[in-house]
């Protein structure tokens, strides 16, 4: 995983961040529980994922940027992009998503407040369950018009919403989502009583689209700097919820929460569901984090548990997790360990590692071991050298088949030249050796199951002058992979790459680039342009935008899809 992200500031109150980043990960097989963990679905993946994730956020105050009263009319715009195949633990229920919207704040009086937003979704890939099911449709609408009046103690708030839903693809609940169009009207009461406790009162319905009405009242009280209680309850047609959550600060280090909900769903039943937490800071480097879970309804039970600790000192970064859960349904037992630890150390301008392993362990009807290993390096050697290595090895293991449903390894060894004394030359060298083992039941005679191979790549480039640069890389992928259920073939696949850059300015370029790929012994041959222009943010960072005329990648370590013909958004960094 490797990012980067730059925030431009105008004045106090505008700011403008972007993030980029692009991934390639292992990955074993996943499942997913959407009523909290009683069952599990299996999530369809990959072995060898890859992808690229870009955010744009924009904070304004519009009075201020055009140099009227400031503080009256706040803008707050936001686009993200998601691809399936980028991996991240906070990113992995936005997979194969785009979404963009703003949110236009306009302050009437010191008491009167009226807010305007709109969000915008659309489902790129409906291969993520996690996803799928967040956004439900192809495309997801939302405009909605709020206004607040706060006295001194008194709150009250009032929103009309437009939910439009086109291509509606999946819903858990059958009356949760429907293809159409709804509107929304909400009204909410929030009375102080002190600086210690409030009270709420809030009702919903639906004025157009299906009926859908409930009222919520609650109350958060604080009985003392260390101990917090809210209770909320949940009335509609759709059934009832009650909820009453404590919160304890034990001391000025130690912070325990619990939780307690009770639900009734119309045609679900009854569910009972208890968490009880606690993070305590040890010292100003370390952290321990503990949390359970059980739930109960009438077919099935599920108790969790979870254990953390994170250390941080000097130039070291330590992470430990423990997790267990055992599921009951139906007779049937399952349990599940997971274990992981990870490292990393740096020292700046000479020596960065790092390395993580992870275990699971699910025993039930079929026990099935896995485990991934993740290890990467670089070091500077010299103001001309830089040494890089990187190795992941990942298997899923069937006890109760005695086979193996999966396994990766990808070694890399490559270095970096960048001679001072001739500093217009810049050298970039890798090999990789890859063996990429799909699962044992993927019966598809058309597709790749099994591979292994090595990947040589050379790249150069050359100032030829203050505005002209050329670049050129050649790369080649000599193996055998295995289609169907067929024996294995010898693979031998070329690319080479031309590109020449041309210097507007010192901060502007624009780009030009030939490639080429041939494959044996399919006799396959490929060609096109990719056209691309770029700004040097800093001395290490360039970000650019083109578009490619042909469908490869020019990174033969993964396998071609023949799918990235388009416009691209693209953050170059330098070592």
């Amino acid at each position: 995983l490797k990012g980067y992200d730059i925030t431009l500031k105008y004045g106090t109150s505008t700011e403008l961040k972007a993030e980029y980043a692009e991934s390639e990960s292992t990955t074993f097989a996943n499942f997913v529980s959407y009523d909290g963990g009683l069952t599990f679905d299996d999530l369809p993946y990959d072995e060898t994922l890859e992808g690229e994730a870009i955010k744009i956020d924009l904070k304004t105050d519009l009075g201020e940027l055009f140099k009227k009263k400031t503080n009256k009319l706040l803008l707050e715009a936001y686009y993200q992009k998601v691809e399936r195949g980028f991996s991240s633990q906070s990113q992995t229920s936005q997979q194969g998503t785009e979404k963009y919207g703003f949110k236009l704040t306009m302050k009437l009086t010191k008491k009167d407040t009226v807010t305007l937003m709109h969000d915008y979704q659309e489902l790129t890939d409906r291969d993520n369950l996690v996803s799928t099911n967040q956004v439900g449709a192809s495309e997801v609408t939302d405009y909605t018009l709020q206004y607040k009046h706060t006295e001194e103690r008194l709150t009250l708030t009032g929103e009309y919403n437009i939910h439009d839903v086109k291509g509606l693809v999946y819903s858990l609940d059958e009356e949760d989502e429907e293809e159409g169009t709804r509107h929304t009207l909400a009204a909410k009461a929030e009375y102080k009583l002190n600086d210690k406790a409030k009270v709420f009162l809030q009702q919903q319905g639906n004025i157009k689209g299906r009926t859908d009405y409930r009222t919520t009242f609650g109350g958060i009280f604080e009985f003392s700097k260390r101990l917090k209680v809210k209770l909320e309850q949940m009335l509609g047609n759709r059934g009832q919820a009650t909820e009453i959550g404590i919160e304890s600060q034990i001391d000025s280090k130690t912070r325990m929460y619990t939780t307690y909900s009770f639900e009734k769903e119309r045609g679900e039943g009854r569910s009972t569901t208890t968490t009880i937490g606690t993070e305590t800071t040890v010292d100003k480097n370390t952290k321990i984090i503990s949390e359970q879970q059980y739930k109960s309804s009438e077919d099935s039970n599920l108790s969790s548990r979870i254990a953390g600790l994170e250390y941080n000192k000097d130039n070291w970064d330590i992470d430990l997790k423990l997790q267990r859960g055992e599921l009951e349904k139906e007779g049937d037992i399952t349990e599940r360990t997971a274990i992981s630890a990870a490292a990393a150390y740096k020292e700046p301008d000479r020596l960065d590692f790092s390395t993580k392993i992870e275990f699971r362990f699910d025993r039930g009807d079929e026990d099935k071991d896995q485990y991934l290993l993740q290890n990467s390096i670089k070091y500077k050697y010299s103001p001309d050298w830089t040494f890089f290595g990187r190795l992941d090895h990942s298997r899923t293991y069937n006890k109760t088949t005695d086979k193996s449903d999966a396994e990766f390894t990808e070694f890399t060894l490559g270095a970096a030249y960048r001679p001072v004394a001739i500093d217009r030359l810049n050298l970039l060298g890798k090999l990789s050796y890859i063996i990429d083992e799909g699962p044992i039941s993927q019966d598809d005679d058309s597709e790749i199951i099994s591979e292994r191979a090595f990947v040589f790549a050379l790249e150069g480039v050359y100032d030829v002058n203050r505005y002209l640069q050329l670049v050129e890389k050649f790369a080649i992928k000599r193996g055998e992979e295995k289609v169907g259920n067929r024996g294995y073939t010898d693979t031998q696949t070329y690319l080479w790459i031309n590109r020449f850059n041309y210097h507007i300015t010192s901060k502007w370029d624009i780009g030009l680039e030939y490639r080429m790929l041939t494959q044996k012994p399919a006799e396959d041959s490929r060609s096109g342009l990719l056209v691309e222009v770029s700004r040097h943010i800093t001395d290490n960072l360039q970000a650019g935008v083109g578009y490619n005329f042909t469908d490869f990648d020019d990174d033969l370590t993964q396998r071609d899809d023949y799918t990235v013909k388009g416009f691209f958004f693209r953050i170059t960094g330098k070592y």
